[in-house]
């Protein structure tokens, strides 16, 4: 799936929103060959994350 980045929106905030986790950091920089977690991105930005990674599902 792709993910439209938002002003001001850092990995972190991205990985917590889809993810449920700040663990799942580490999926969606993998995912885009981001090799530093702490770059500034840019609004506009296309991520692609993938829905089998989420770490923290709903609980029912």
């Amino acid at each position: 799936m792709i993910y439209i980045v938002l002003h001001k929106q850092s990995l972190f905030d991205i990985a917590l929103q889809l993810y449920g986790s700040i663990a799942g950091v580490f999926a969606l920089a993998a995912t885009n060959n981001i090799q530093d977690i702490t770059v500034d991105l840019q609004p506009g930005v296309s991520l692609e994350y993938n829905v089998g990674d989420v770490v923290d599902k709903p609980i029912r």
